[in-house]
């Protein structure tokens, strides 16, 4: 989204988006020069069948075969893959607040707009 002559970029935080930051299983990777915090990536939420773990996080009611839908595991992907935008805002806001945020598109902290 253009704003006068800056670009902003703009991110909707969602409860969703809050409840699976908060269940991330957080690790210490050590393969690289002094090691790092990182999200487990096999097995983000514990499990390594991360989608059916996401959607059970967010209470979603699985058919009557006891399977989560194709339509689910689409939602809980989409959500899955903006996680990384959904953590650096609630690690810069050191907040846990939904809503819209902004920032200059590329760089700037993000911050609330609504």
């Amino acid at each position: 989204m253009q704003t006068g002559t800056s670009m902003k970029e703009t991110f909707n935080l969602t409860e969703a988006h809050i409840k699976m930051v908060c269940a991330y299983n957080i690790r210490w990777n050590d393969n690289s020069y002094d090691g790092a915090p990182e999200v487990d990536p096999k097995r983000p939420f514990g499990n390594s069948d991360w989608q059916d773990d996401l959607c059970e996080l967010l209470e979603y009611e699985p058919d009557s075969e006891g399977e989560f839908t194709d339509e689910q595991y689409r939602d809980v992907t989409k959500l899955f893959e903006s996680g990384h935008i959904a953590l650096e805002i609630i690690l810069q806001t050191r907040s846990f607040v939904p809503g819209k945020y902004e920032r200059e598109q590329y760089f700037g902290d993000w911050k609330l707009v609504n």
